[in-house]
């Protein structure tokens, strides 16, 4: 059961702005992020909950990702079915794979975008969240290496730059 859905929405809204900074921060600035996506350049992807107005857009085209909220037209969609779920996910408490695995996910598009987007996500989660929090949610997970650690520390300040200007 899903308690305090006001709250885990407002927290869910910052999650989700964050993770719009984290794409296009890490497309920019990560090498191995970049190539994860590389299959679904020239395309769309929305990652939403539904019956809420959370939602994220990715196009990438060539070397440009644009990032935003639109009700736009994609080629994958990535539909998380409550709040509770969405909010697991982007908090760090549960992976994408659990998600799926427990039917939270409504996937509508080729399975193929739909791996290369999970692969990125990790990616992106395994930056952005400490290494004992993705230690939970990535199997597998040695650890960031010390370049990683500065990426990381690179963007929360480029984030905070932002929020104050």
């Amino acid at each position: 059961m899903c308690n305090l859905i006001r709250p885990k929405e407002t927290i869910l809204s910052l999650l989700f702005a964050i993770f719009k900074k984290a794409l296009v921060f890490l497309f920019y600035k990560d090498k191995e992020f970049r190539e994860s996506l590389g299959s679904v350049e020239g395309k769309c992807f929305s990652i939403s909950v539904n019956k809420t107005n959370l939602r994220i857009n990715a196009f990438i085209k060539r070397d440009v990702i644009t990032v935003n909220s639109d009700r736009e037209e994609c080629d994958l969609y990535i539909i998380f079915k409550n709040l509770c779920f969405a909010f697991k996910v982007f908090s760090g408490i549960i992976s994408l794979e659990e998600a799926f695995a427990q039917k939270s996910i409504v996937l509508k598009g080729t399975i193929g975008d739909a791996l290369a987007v999970t692969r990125s996500i990790k990616r992106l989660q395994a930056l952005i969240f400490p290494d004992i929090v993705v230690r939970r949610i990535v199997k597998g997970f040695r650890g960031t290496k010390a370049k990683e650690k500065f990426l990381f520390i690179r963007f929360y300040i480029s984030l905070l730059k932002l929020s104050r200007g």
